[in-house]
This record gives C-alpha cells, sequence and structure tokens, in this order.
C-alpha cells in the first residue's frame, strides 16, 4: 500500500504520512527486506525529507545483491532534492544503464520513474 503512494508524485501529504507509518512498520518487521526500506526511502523522498531518503535508499542497496532500477532512480530524485547534482546525475545514469539492459525486464513502474528523475535532474542543469 505505501509503495501504490510513492511510486508517483500527486499523492496527498496525509496519504504520504500513512505510507510512511507503514514503512517504517514495515522496516521493523522485516529488518532484512531490501524492499521496504527501498519504499520507506521513497516515501520519504515524497515527503521532502531527502536526507533520510538516501539513508533508507542506500541501506536497501546495500541488502540487494544487484543494484535496482527503481532505488537508483529515488536515489537520483533524493540527491537532485539536496542539491548533489553530481550524486544525482551518477545515480541517474546508473538507472538508465540498467533499464536499458539486455538483463533487465521493464516493469511498467519503472520507466516512469527514471523519466521523473531525468526530467527532475535536467531541469535543475538548464
Amino acid at each position: 500500500a505505501a509503495w501504490d503512494v510513492a511510486k508517483a508524485p500527486g499523492a496527498s501529504r496525509p496519504m504520504c504520512d500513512l505510507a510512511l507509518r507503514r514503512a517504517g512498520k514495515a522496516c521493523e518487521l522485516a529488518p532484512w527486506d531490501w524492499v521496504v526500506f527501498n519504499i520507506r526511502g521513497a516515501v520519504q523522498y515524497r515527503v521532502g525529507a531527502y536526507r533520510d531518503a538516501i539513508s533508507s535508499l542506500l541501506h536497501a542497496a546495500e541488502l540487494r545483491v544487484h543494484p535496482s532500477v527503481t532505488n537508483l532512480a529515488l536515489q537520483a530524485l533524493a540527491y537532485q532534492g539536496l542539491g548533489d547534482n553530481g550524486k544525482a546525475q551518477a545515480a541517474l545514469a546508473e538507472a538508465k544503464r540498467l533499464l536499458d539492459g539486455p538483463d533487465t525486464l521493464a516493469e511498467s513502474e519503472l520507466a516512469p520513474l527514471v523519466q521523473e528523475a531525468r526530467s527532475a535532474i535536467e531541469e535543475h542543469s538548464r
């Protein structure tokens, strides 16, 4: 339920707050599961808690064996929110590389998130 709120912009603040509480509880219940930390990072990004988002997303990346397109796109957005354009561009480049790679089956959710990151970073770079 928290991912449905976090995966795209536009959710209301009360919905994001509920999603953040749910994701936080999931992290307590499953501290080994990278997905719940990734979702918490996504919700934290959506509410503007960029440093917290980076912390959650980096922890999720540590728990996962292989890089995640979703995680990298969210890292790019959070780094952009912090004003760290270099790290944002590096994370976005890696996300695009993975998304376009031959071993990736592009899920319908991934491309829009990468496009959101691309748009945010390109807009800031102008």
